[in-house]
């Protein structure tokens, strides 16, 4: 295979990691999930440990906990962090004209309307 022909075929199989890459901490999240009508308890690591661990006892919230455990039931040192580069798609976005806006709070408010239209949180409240 010549070089041209390895490039062709390298372009045709990119990978685009289509994510806003501005950032938010967790507290701005919880905030804005707050704020939109749904409390959030902030509590402690051996406490959330304990409601979850009573959680999964109940069989009419296990579909909506699993998901938590299965989380949480980590192995410590055995996790492997998958990192996604975004540059790539980002500056290819940009060539097209688009670039993603700064999170701010209408931005979450909007993505916290979209996830509770969708009814993401109906088993969880």
């Amino acid at each position: 295979m010549s070089g041209r022909d390895r490039r062709t075929s390298q372009s045709k199989f990119s990978v685009f990691h289509m994510y806003n890459n501005h950032t938010i901490t967790m507290a701005d999240l919880i905030a804005a999930i707050d704020d939109y009508g749904h409390p959030i308890d902030v509590v402690s690591e051996s406490e959330f440990q304990e409601v979850l661990s009573e959680a999964a006892k109940n069989a009419e919230d296990s579909d909506a906990v699993l998901p938590l455990i299965a989380y949480n039931n980590k192995q410590g040192e055995d996790l492997i962090p998958v990192e996604a580069d975004s540059r790539f798609s980002t500056n290819a976005l940009f060539r097209l004209g688009f670039v993603w806006p700064i999170i701010d709070d209408a931005y979450l408010g909007k993505v916290i309307w979209a996830l509770d239209t969708l009814g993401f949180s109906d088993e969880l409240l």
